[in-house]
């Protein structure tokens, strides 16, 4: 309430001022030459004034661009060197201080005010702690400063009292960048991701420049799993703050989610050469020795960190992880259960606990606990994989079908399109299959099996035509000849006669005599075609590049017998 008093009395007083200077300047017009040395006057408080009101509404928008666009305005005018120009340079550069620390402007020379209370709670708000403020110095910056006491504490009432003091000063303004973003940030820390995910999107429109919203959509997609658009965000920020400590455990984390551990290996090192007590560094040495199967290291470097500052959520995530590697899943689990009594607030500890009541036997239970978990953090991809993993482990394909509609609608993956393509052909929505199917196919890294996939679910529907197109588009656009070895073959099930399979397989062995598939399949064309002798020869063949293929042995029994 006093802020709206506040800034309607200020909006008044600026008001009157701009006619009487309008009034001045009208009269000056009017005036000879005796009255030039008034003109100057008004010209000259005309202009503070435009400056004044620039900047208080740069600084209440409160982003990085605007803050240093605020800064440049009173290094440049003359109005800068005035005690209302220092007082706001005070204020523009203590926000950049507490909200952009690691920006290029934030520590920039500023002039402690002479009296009020600005400093305090500036010096306040750093150790995370909101100041009762006199009426006399009650204003909109100086509930401001206190309000960015949210980013430097963990107590649950100064995150309340600085949302509190953020809803009354922008009770009329709600786009500026600095409620938004701290609005966001203390929705993350309440882990609501879903939310805190929204706004710091909201705040990046606001301001594209303003890293610590591009940095709390990073800390969230990999929280929720999501590395490979945690990396992308990263390309945004590298340039500028690669030097920054929490951006490089960002990208090592990102790295190492999305399995490029060598990449994320060389940062660690690099990190660790200058500093080889680094514990976060050096628990993430140990999380890549355990992915790349150096398990004893791990556990080496685990037990010294351990005994230096204790236990961790992450060195228990590493843990587990190498005892659900070895099968001693009972173990693995005491500890879990322990971790999530300890750390109830860690969405991987409470992921991995999932994972483990899974591989215990313990479905129901585990099924139940992660959709608990995802009625906290709906955009967790660990907890959908694991459920969608589990419902088509248990043939539930409806419920797959649940699982994976939210998944896609988050972060289209290989991996993600073929649990789609396994559900909807099991549900008998073969078209929708394959049409993720061909998502794999033309915009991802397709395997074999893919394009294996899609020529068997046309045939299922009877469209040999449409299949043998797509297959002719692959051998033309195909330069290496394993590729074009295995479309020949896939261009023989599509044939019916025999003798014209043994054409276009005997094309894909001159690509690759290798071929297992096409070699068998050869076989079977001269046993249809009653030429068992030939067929016998082919199965041989096969038996050579697999001698321990049971279904090749079995076939050359029954021939044996008939030859």
């Amino acid at each position: 309430m006093f802020n709206v008093i506040f800034f309607a009395i200020l909006k008044i007083k600026l008001i009157l001022l701009i006619f009487f200077i309008m009034g001045l300047t009208f009269c000056s017009t009017t005036l000879q030459n005796n009255n030039q040395d008034k003109t100057d006057i008004s010209n000259s408080i005309d202009q503070d004034t435009i400056i004044l009101e620039k900047v208080r509404l740069l600084i209440e928008d409160g982003s990085l661009t605007s803050l240093t666009q605020v800064i440049t305005i009173l290094e440049t005018e003359k109005f800068g060197m005035t005690e209302q120009g220092e007082y706001q340079k005070f204020i523009a550069g203590s926000l950049l201080r507490l909200v952009f620390p690691i920006s290029d402007r934030s520590n920039i020379r500023i002039i402690s005010p002479k009296s009020g209370m600005l400093t305090q709670i500036v010096d306040k708000a750093l150790e995370g702690k909101i100041i009762e403020i006199p009426n006399e110095d009650v204003n909109f910056f100086t509930l401001l400063l206190s309000s960015t006491a949210a980013l430097y504490t963990e107590s649950e009432a100064v995150m309340e009292k600085s949302l509190d003091i953020l809803t009354t000063i922008y009770s009329v303004d709600s786009n500026s960048y600095l409620p938004i973003y701290i609005r966001s940030f203390l929705f993350e820390n309440q882990n609501k991701y879903k939310q805190a995910f929204e706004g710091y999107l909201e705040s990046l429109e606001r301001d594209s420049f303003s890293y610590p919203s591009e940095f709390g959509i990073i800390r969230i997609l990999i929280n929720n799993g999501d590395y490979s658009k945690a990396l992308s965000h990263l390309e945004n920020v590298q340039n500028k703050y690669s030097q920054h400590k929490e951006l490089k455990y960002l990208l090592v984390d990102a790295l190492i989610g999305n399995k490029e551990l060598d990449k994320a290996l060389s940062i660690v090192s690099q990190a660790l050469a200058l500093d080889p007590d680094e514990t976060v560094m050096t628990l993430k040495y140990a999380d890549i020795m355990q992915q790349q199967g150096e398990d004893s290291r791990a556990l080496y470097m685990l037990g010294t960190i351990e005994t230096a500052v204790g236990e961790s959520p992450e060195s228990i995530r590493i843990r587990a992880s190498i005892l659900l590697k070895s099968g001693e899943y009972k173990q693995a689990l005491l500890l879990i259960e322990n971790a999530v009594k300890d750390f109830p607030d860690d969405s991987l500890i409470r992921e991995i606990y999932g994972r483990i009541l899974f591989l215990t036997g313990r479905d129901g239970e585990g099924r139940e606990y992660l959709e608990n978990s995802l009625k906290t953090n709906p955009d967790s991809l660990v907890s959908l994989q694991l459920l969608t993993e589990e419902a088509i482990g248990s043939g539930s394909w409806v419920r797959a079908s649940e699982f994976i509609v939210k998944i896609l609608e988050k972060s289209i993956s290989d991996v993600f399109l073929r649990y789609a393509v396994e559900i909807y052909q099991n549900l008998g929505n073969i078209k929708k299959a394959l049409e993720y199917n061909f998502i794999i196919i033309n915009d991802g890294n397709p395997f074999y099996n893919d394009f294996h996939s899609a020529v068997n679910m046309l045939l299922r529907e009877g469209n040999n035509k449409d299949a043998g197109s797509y297959i002719d588009d692959w051998i033309s656009n195909s330069n290496n000849t394993k590729d074009k070895s295995y479309f020949y073959y896939l261009k023989s099930l599509v044939l019916t006669d025999n003798k014209d399979k043994l054409d276009v397989l005997r094309q894909s062995l001159f690509e690759n005599l290798q071929n297992f598939d096409s070699i068998l399949a050869i076989a079977d064309a001269y046993y249809e075609l009653g030429e068992k002798r030939s067929s016998y020869r082919y199965l041989k063949q096969a038996l050579i590049l697999e001698p321990e293929n049971d279904y090749v042995k079995k076939k050359l029994r029954t021939l044996e017998k008939e030859l």
